[in-house]
């Protein structure tokens, strides 16, 4: 079946009828996409799409709290140019856990795409992606556990 069916014939959750309302601000870019998505995708709303992202990212960090001992994988971040010279000074500091990496300009933007190769103890790499989380410009990281 297509996502497209399986959106729109999806019957709502007990937890979706009882759902609060929520005043959200986002700029219009975002918007955009996140309207592209409900019409690519079939998405019946805006707030379909923004609770399967949530519901996306809730997942992403329970998996990365529940991993122990050694972590091999990807980070894979997406920046403003502005937020580079934090993030050197984070990889700079973490290069033992730091295997190898791209660095990669979008082109016509002020954006960059890096992936980081890293190996290493499951509290040091967790403390590496929350540090380049909280950098002000990185607009997306992404960690792709390696088994």
């Amino acid at each position: 079946m297509s996502s497209k069916k399986y959106e729109k014939n999806r019957k709502e959750t007990n937890e979706e009828k009882k759902a609060e309302i929520i005043s959200l601000s986002l700029p219009q870019t975002l918007i955009d996409q996140i309207d592209n998505i409900q019409n690519d995708i079939g998405f019946s709303s805006r707030s379909e799409v923004i609770r399967n992202a949530i519901r996306s990212y809730i997942s992403e960090l329970r998996a990365e709290e529940v991993i122990d001992g050694l972590l091999e994988g990807a980070i894979i971040t997406s920046y403003n140019l502005k937020a580079g010279a934090g993030l050197s000074e984070i990889k700079h500091n973490q290069l033992p856990l730091i295997r190898a990496f791209l660095h990669s300009h979008f082109a016509n933007t002020d954006k960059c795409l890096e992936i980081l190769v890293v190996s290493g103890p499951n509290e040091k790499i967790k403390n590496l992606i929350k540090a380049i989380k909280s950098q002000k410009g990185v607009e997306l990281v992404k960690f792709t556990l390696i088994p």
